[in-house]
């Protein structure tokens, strides 16, 4: 750990951000649970300015945190281990055990209060079994979000590919037209618990109309050859085209909801991810897969009832109690008995115990 802060030249806290308004003037508020939406294509720094607002909402209160949960499939949101922000959790999958010198959590044991003293709250592409288990998870974490109803300090979520998460709710059983609808509600009410949001996309365009309304500031990058859309034509009254088709990666136009236009420029974070890294080799971290947890979206029981209910029976609860605890038939759960002490016998464990890491694994019932 020490090694790799080292190769990395110390930053000020906050990055420096700054620019000049062209029309009107206005004052962004860190303590505010604002919404901000960042396009433009390919390597041109979306990311990287993402992460530098998302240091600015952290300095400006003492318990704001970052969220960096839906990020891309190279783990790219593990950079924030050699930033200046050293207390970093990690949030698993039930079935991924990982092996580092960060300190990790996994869902099942996840709570609001669990990040009370942490700086940064990850989750990487590569602490979940595959896709859909991503997804799943990525639904779990927005579920436990939304239950924090009063706030004092901002919590930014950085959202590096907002697609991510309107797949993520097509994966587990939405259609499209739902899940943009839940995208449209996450960040309509992101500001009444207290979180700031930071989403980037490829095209403005792309981005539904209903989000575009949504967005408290609006960041323009380089666009290319595909140019402002009609919408923001007018912007070629104040800036080039050619600037704006080819601008640094450290420049940026910003567009605030009451019509305040500006350009600036920001510090690149130097722990940002570089194109070829292996950041899991970089921070010496090895995940463990287990058998992907059923949430009971195959068999209509999820692994965790079963652990519950073999457990209640195993301390001589009877099934009619259990019935009113777990919820299902007493059929079922006497099903559910039969089925792990048959697997204790020929096979030495329950597998289903095994994948939530029961210590009734290998007991019968």
């Amino acid at each position: 750990m020490a090694q790799i802060q080292q190769e990395i030249p110390k930053q000020d806290l906050p990055l420096k951000f700054q620019g000049r308004w062209v029309r009107f003037r206005e004052k962004i508020d860190y303590r505010k649970a604002n919404c901000n939406v960042i396009v433009g294509i390919k390597e041109t720094g979306k990311s990287a300015l993402n992460e530098n607002l998302a240091t600015h909402y952290k300095e400006a209160s003492k318990n704001a945190k970052i969220f960096d949960l839906f990020g891309s499939r190279d783990n790219e949101g593990l950079a924030w281990c050699r930033s200046p922000y050293d207390k970093v959790l990690f949030i698993l999958a039930d079935s991924v055990d990982v092996s580092c010198s960060y300190d990790t959590i996994h869902l099942q044991d996840l709570r609001l209060d669990s990040f009370r003293n942490y700086d940064v709250i990850l989750s990487v592409s590569a602490f979940y079994n595959d896709l859909k288990t991503e997804h799943l998870g990525i639904k779990a974490l927005m579920d436990l979000l939304w239950q924090r109803t009063y706030w004092h300090d901002v919590w930014y979520l950085l959202i590096r590919e907002t697609a991510n998460l309107i797949y993520s709710r097509i994966s587990v059983g939405e259609d499209q037209t739902k899940a943009k609808a839940y995208l449209i509600y996450v960040l309509r009410e992101a500001r009444h618990m207290g979180y700031a949001v930071g989403a980037d996309a490829i095209r403005y365009m792309s981005v539904d109309i209903d989000l575009r309304a949504l967005a408290d500031f609006t960041f323009i990058k380089a666009c290319g050859q595909q140019g402002l859309p009609r919408s923001l034509k007018w912007v070629y009254k104040y800036y080039r085209p050619y600037s704006i088709m080819r601008m640094p990666v450290d420049r940026f136009i910003m567009i605030t909801k009451k019509g305040t236009l500006g350009r600036g420029s920001f510090e690149y974070p130097l722990w940002h991810k570089t194109e070829k890294e292996n950041m899991l080799k970089v921070f010496d971290i090895q995940p463990e897969y287990g058998d992907p947890i059923d949430y009971g979206k195959r068999s209509g029981v999820s692994d965790f009832e079963h652990e519950r209910a073999m457990r209640l029976r195993s301390q001589k609860v009877t099934f009619e109690k259990i019935l009113s605890i777990v919820g299902y038939t007493q059929t079922t759960i006497r099903t559910h008995v039969k089925k792990h002490n048959r697997s204790v016998d020929r096979q030495g464990f329950c597998p289903i115990c095994k994948r939530v890491k029961s210590n009734l694994a290998n007991q019968k019932i």
